[in-house]
């Protein structure tokens, strides 16, 4: 399986969480390690690990592929 991190845990990062579900129900294909995301979380996140803010990315050397879960336009930008 490849390994996924989710860039954002808000409503749209939790969306993306649910369709890799889906995708996995049909033909398991990921394993979701986490989500980056800028606010503070708790350790959790829908039963999913918080790996911490979007700079510390590049430390972390775990995933093979990342998910942009960003909706808010001026987020993006950044």
């Amino acid at each position: 399986m490849k390994k996924i991190a989710i860039i954002g845990a808000g409503g749209f990062g939790r969306e993306v969480k649910m369709l890799i579900d889906q995708i996995n129900e049909k033909s398991p294909e990921y394993e979701i390690i986490g989500f980056y995301d800028d606010k503070e979380h708790q350790e959790f996140i829908n039963g999913i690990p918080y790996l911490g803010k979007i700079e510390n990315i590049n430390s972390f050397t775990q995933h093979s592929s990342l998910a942009i879960a960003i909706g808010d336009p001026l987020t993006k930008k950044k």
